[in-house]
């Protein structure tokens, strides 16, 4: 749904990622479903597994060189729900320490997430450990990215949903 709002915002070019199948299909559902499956481009892409920009590729999923080149002219990137992993996060974030440098000083990522709290036997208390994770991640970056987490009254709420306390959402810059 990100992807969409992007769309509907008036982004330039917007592409709807993911290193699955299943989930790129469904993507494209979405898209299609929202009115903008002729404006979302759906592409695979494997966070761990990509330098810093993405193959041209052949299949139904795959990179053009035209979509290689509206990815380097990108300037804002949002990965929304995708905490939740520890080895995706570090990808993520590692992933974001090679483009946003690439892409200039004016580019910037917008990562939101939810805190989701979990009982740990580890200290026998509650906690967020993907986010903690995403912290660390983000504080091991330090020198390359810059991270700073957004007030949520500062963020115009476009349609009617709970703001829950454990939404969170980051900017990170090069």
């Amino acid at each position: 749904l990100t992807s969409a709002a992007a769309c509907l915002a008036g982004a330039r070019a917007v592409f709807c990622t993911d290193a699955h199948t299943a989930s790129l299909r469904n993507s494209a559902n979405n898209a299609d479903a929202n009115g903008v499956g002729g404006l979302v481009r759906v592409r695979r892409l494997d966070w761990s597994a990509v330098d810093v920009w993405p193959s041209p590729s052949e299949g139904e999923f795959g990179w053009s060189s035209s979509d290689l080149q509206a990815l380097r002219g990108a300037t804002v990137l949002l990965a929304a729900d995708c905490v939740y992993d520890d080895g995706m996060t570090s990808a993520l974030v590692a992933l974001m320490s090679r483009v946003l440098p690439a892409l200039g000083p004016s580019a910037v990522a917008f990562v939101s997430l939810e805190r989701r709290v979990n009982f740990c036997l580890e200290g026998m208390c509650a906690r967020a450990p993907a986010a903690e994770h995403f912290h660390r991640e983000l504080e091991a970056q330090r020198g390359l990215l810059v991270g700073s987490l957004v007030a949520p009254d500062g963020v115009p709420q476009r349609f009617e949903y709970e703001r829950a306390p454990t939404l969170e959402l980051w900017r990170v810059r090069a």
